[in-house]
């Protein structure tokens, strides 16, 4: 008898440890899957394609003064100007990154299909009443480093955000420092996506933000229209990620 009650005491406690240890195993690996939706892998890729991109700004706006200095691209016409430099980026600096690393950049206008450059311009007379010549055109320096980065999950809209924080624009005309990020996403195929960056005027997503909007809702309208707005507001942000591949 006393044997049967210890036999049954010891299944008893295995079936129960049994339990507790899968029921840690599933919630440890839920969250280790979050936390580790960007390995270290993926960290150092983020950080080489900013390098390249980099090199490729220096060479865009080296090729484009040239250009400017030789009258290939004429002064005078500022709009024409433009114009004629956004086309020599899309061929230095767009294109060959997009060959390098397809799909990492989504254009914002999916008509023109094009992904404009943040450049500043320049000219030997005073531009203070907006009627001067452009002469010159600058990217902007950017100063980062990829230690300081921390990853979003959003729960409402399945996806995460790794966001590279602390990055410092720089204008070469005037000197003036502004604190900015760098944001990427991850598609299902493992490639990165660049969702925010300076120099780029990319398709962007902001995770969190959308989340605060959404979650803001609950006291913004009367609580009868809260689940209708919170979906016409989900699915506004859902049409923004249409654009994009399917993404972890």
């Amino acid at each position: 008898m006393k044997k049967w009650m210890l036999s049954s005491f010891l299944l008893m406690s295995i079936t129960i440890l049994g339990a507790c240890g899968s029921d840690g195993g599933t919630a440890s690996e839920s969250e280790s899957k979050e936390e580790d939706v960007f390995t270290e892998e993926d960290i150092e890729k983020a950080e080489e394609m900013i390098e390249f991109l980099e090199t490729k700004m220096e060479e865009f706006e080296s090729t484009a003064n040239t250009s400017i200095e030789n009258g290939d691209i004429k002064v005078g016409d500022n709009d024409r100007l433009i114009e004629e430099v956004q086309n020599l980026g899309q061929e230095i600096v767009v294109q060959p990154f997009l060959d390098k690393y397809p799909n990492s950049m989504i254009s914002r206008n999916e008509s023109e299909n094009i992904i404009p450059i943040t450049i500043e311009t320049d000219s030997s007379e005073s531009c203070a009443l907006g009627n001067c010549t452009y002469e010159e055109i600058k990217v902007l320096e950017l100063n980062y480093d990829f230690k300081d980065h921390q990853e979003y999950h959003s729960d409402i809209f399945g996806i995460t955000q790794l966001m590279v924080e602390n990055i410092e624009t720089v204008s070469k005309i005037s000197e003036e420092r502004e604190e900015t990020e760098i944001r990427f996403v991850k598609t299902e195929g493992n490639d990165l996506v660049i969702t925010s960056i300076p120099h780029l005027q990319v398709q962007t997503l902001y995770l969190d933000e959308y989340d605060q909007e959404f979650e803001s809702i609950k006291t913004s309208v009367p609580e009868s229209e809260v689940e209708a707005e919170q979906a016409e507001y989900k699915e506004e942000v859902e049409e923004t990620l249409s654009k994009f591949p399917e993404l972890q």
